[in-house]
């Protein structure tokens, strides 16, 4: 029986910064299978930010290899990288929205990288901002609305271009329950349409029942490794 190859592969991954009194992440190995929901574990300084920055070409590793979809992501050219970034959702803690320009423009942006114009992409982002609930702040701009809901926008940013891999770095880190909850569906509901999700977060109840694998960091090492069955649906007039 053939094995599928991972869709993202650490192999012996190890990076450190300039300056840094140790490594960020030291000789991982982790493979990740496409369609995956897994919530990435570990305290301030585990190594969780790095590890999606490393998957999406931000930055490089200082030894080993890190591989997505078959591509030696850090040996592409710089011109190649924009081209590559197209199948990946980003949200990080630093949502880098840009002010001078609406929230809805904001959501557009990755759709006119890839080009997607006119009426098209103006659909497509209030779909994403219907999504995170935030449809009527289309036209306003990023800095007038709190931490929590620029989130948010940053979220519909990621989606709005339907990713085959979804990062999100502490997605929920500023949301009040019930808008947690909601982001917390819009990652199970493209998970089940089969996009790969992967969630850091410092608070793992938040996506209980919804994340299919767990992995915990610790000093930019592989700590914990957790796979959790599927939820097995009961037919209607089974239960007594």
């Amino acid at each position: 029986m053939t094995q599928t190859a991972p869709l993202i592969e650490f192999a012996a991954v190890r990076k450190a910064y300039p300056g840094s009194r140790g490594d960020a992440l030291a000789g991982l190995d982790l493979a990740i299978a496409r369609g995956e929901f897994i919530a990435v574990l570990g305290p301030s300084g585990a190594g969780k930010s790095t590890l999606f920055k490393l998957i999406a070409a931000i930055e490089r590793p200082s030894a080993g290899r890190v591989s997505v979809g078959g591509q030696d992501v850090g040996r592409l050219s710089r011109a190649a990288v924009p081209w590559f970034r197209r199948k990946l959702g980003l949200t990080f803690q630093d949502t880098k929205l840009l002010d001078d320009r609406s929230v809805l423009d904001n959501v557009m942006l990755p759709l006119l990288c890839t080009g997607s114009f006119g009426e098209q992409a103006v659909a497509r982002g209030r779909a994403a901002l219907d999504k995170v609930g935030l449809r009527q702040f289309e036209k306003a701009l990023p800095a007038t609305l709190s931490g929590g809901e620029q989130q948010r926008v940053a979220l519909a940013r990621a989606i709005v271009n339907r990713p085959a891999v979804l990062l999100a770095d502490e997605p929920t880190a500023n949301l009040d329950a019930a808008a947690a909850e909601r982001i917390v569906q819009i990652f199970a509901d493209f998970h089940r349409l089969g996009t790969t999700v992967l969630v850091a977060t410092h608070t793992p109840d938040v996506l209980a029942g919804a994340a299919t694998r767990t992995i915990r960091l610790a000093d930019g090492r592989l700590v914990g490794d957790e796979r959790f069955a599927p939820p097995v649906a009961v037919p209607q007039g089974a239960q007594r």
